[in-house]
């Protein structure tokens, strides 16, 4: 055979090689063409059966959903001005006028502490009912801190009648937010700064405590609410108490009683018999036996000497805390 048909053979037999393998990959990517395609089909399929399907509101149930957030809004609404209603705001900020009418609330508070035969520190002229920093030193508020001082001012006065009228025995102390006299923030980053140098020990003085104070009473951009807090310290008996924490909270102010502290005293039930200096020195001459029976014998005792009960109760040292809450977008006049 000659050598140029042995060379045609050879690359006739290359090329038919050549022609199976592309003829196997065409039909190898026909195959998965298909293939894909088929899956295309099935997941469009399940697609299109997902949103034929009942899962999607309807507009019914769209229409009732919107309806229904509407009356959330409406009932938000009307429980924002219910509590607005008990608001105290102020819009005074002339700090004469302030010291003039703290200075009539006062004088009228001990009149009618007076008329309830409430005790108040002696002298009781002079008791500034939490406002001791100007009552009588001439000092005047800034006129920034005088519509919170106002507030103060009727929310004390409305309290304290709350006392008087529940006929509580003494009124020792009130204290109120005392915001004006707060540090600056940069006063508060730098006592922050000591207090971490000095070991971050922290009371009730620390920069957070002082600087929740210096913002008592405001309502911040985002809040829907402030508050201001008060303590008071008295003596009243049971029932006065009682009737005091049901008039806070039947009180037309949000009134939120934070601490209730309360201690009374134990009376000697069995009196003892003093005897004179003069008659000790003679009894001591007999011993310290005869000594211990000259006791006297309780005087009033039996049914006809109570001991214990309503009428026998001892009045009750009262310390109580609470915070009264002013609510946004409301502006509602005192009325005091």
């Amino acid at each position: 055979m000659k050598t140029s048909k042995i060379i045609i053979l050879v690359g006739c037999a290359v090329g038919g090689v050549l022609f199976l393998i592309a003829g196997f990959m065409l039909y190898r990517g026909i195959d998965r063409f298909y293939t894909s395609k088929a899956e295309l089909e099935k997941v469009k399929g399940d697609l299109s059966r997902y949103y034929k399907a009942p899962i999607f509101p309807s507009i019914e149930n769209v229409k009732q959903e919107l309806e229904n957030a509407r009356q959330v809004d409406a009932w938000f609404d009307g429980l924002m001005a219910t509590l607005c209603e008990g608001n105290v705001n102020s819009d005074e900020r002339s700090p004469s006028k302030f010291i003039g009418i703290s200075e009539v609330v006062r004088k009228r508070l001990v009149s009618e502490g007076q008329k309830a035969g409430t005790e108040l520190p002696t002298p009781a002229q002079s008791f500034a009912f939490g406002f001791d920093r100007y009552s009588g030193t001439g000092a005047l508020p800034k006129p920034q801190d005088v519509p919170r001082l106002m507030e103060q001012l009727v929310i004390i006065n409305r309290l304290s009648l709350v006392m008087f009228k529940n006929r509580v025995k003494s009124i020792s102390s009130i204290t109120r937010d005392t915001f004006e006299d707060a540090p600056s923030k940069d006063n508060t980053a730098a006592e922050e700064s000591h207090s971490r140098r000095r070991g971050g020990r922290r009371g009730d003085d620390t920069p957070s405590t002082v600087n929740s104070q210096k913002k008592a009473g405001i309502i911040g951009e985002n809040a829907l609410f402030a508050k201001l807090h008060f303590v008071f310290e008295f003596r009243a008996k049971e029932s006065a108490l009682v009737s005091i924490l049901n008039a806070l909270s039947a009180h037309p102010m949000f009134i939120v009683v934070t601490s209730l502290s309360v201690s009374k005293p134990s009376p000697e039930l069995v009196p003892t018999l003093v005897i004179p200096d003069a008659d000790r020195t003679a009894l001591s001459e007999f011993g310290e036996t005869h000594a211990a029976e000259a006791t006297a014998p309780p005087s009033n005792l039996g049914p006809n000497f109570p001991i214990c009960g309503i009428k026998m109760e001892i009045p009750m040292d009262v310390r109580l805390e609470l915070d009264v809450y002013k609510f946004r977008e409301v502006d509602v006049d005192s009325g005091d």
